[in-house]
């Protein structure tokens, strides 16, 4: 039996709806990311059957994707082409790993390190303390100070994961 695809459409998008997804994008992330976007040869959107989630490609790459107006970077675009967003970094110690990938937020006593300050509500990246490998991405729950002065409670909700649906979705029907 043949499985359906996730993808409900995929499009290349027009330069002027480029510059509105730029304008965008611009009210989460600066620098890099949005040089990266504004200068590539081909922007694409993919809507996916996955509550909402639409990804972005760029030059053929998933870079973003997008739920509840919210833009987030893949963890396969920072692992597999080095796609950093100047993004805070946090990294836990390896026994919050299993739980981080069957889905779990990441719980304050866990957080080993941050890369730099942060404020509640910033997307991050979530890594393995001893390896420094990226493997989630998430939306901080606490500050940087909470984080570390509190030491209790999720301080990072889990919107991304090596091995979730969306990491599926790239690996076996985008790239």
């Amino acid at each position: 039996m043949e499985k359906k695809s996730l993808i409900s459409s995929r499009y290349v998008i027009s330069k002027r709806d480029k510059r509105q997804l730029l304008q965008k994008i611009n009210k989460y992330y600066k620098g890099k990311i949005l040089e990266y976007i504004s200068s590539a040869k081909k922007v694409e959107v993919v809507k996916t059957r996955i509550e909402g989630i639409v990804i972005i490609m760029v030059n053929s790459r998933p870079l973003l994707f997008s739920i509840k107006d919210k833009f987030v970077p893949t963890v396969i675009g920072y692992i597999k082409y080095g796609l950093d967003l100047d993004i805070p970094r946090i990294y836990v110690d390896s026994g919050a790993v299993p739980h981080i990938l069957n889905g779990a937020d990441i719980m304050a006593p866990g957080i080993v390190r941050a890369s730099r300050e942060f404020d509640k509500g910033e997307i991050v990246y979530v890594g393995e303390d001893e390896t420094d490998r990226i493997f989630s991405v998430g939306e901080t729950l606490m500050s940087y100070k909470e984080v570390f002065d509190i030491r209790r409670g999720k301080a990072i909700k889990n919107l991304h994961y090596a091995g979730d649906k969306i990491w599926k979705l790239i690996i076996n029907e985008l790239l």
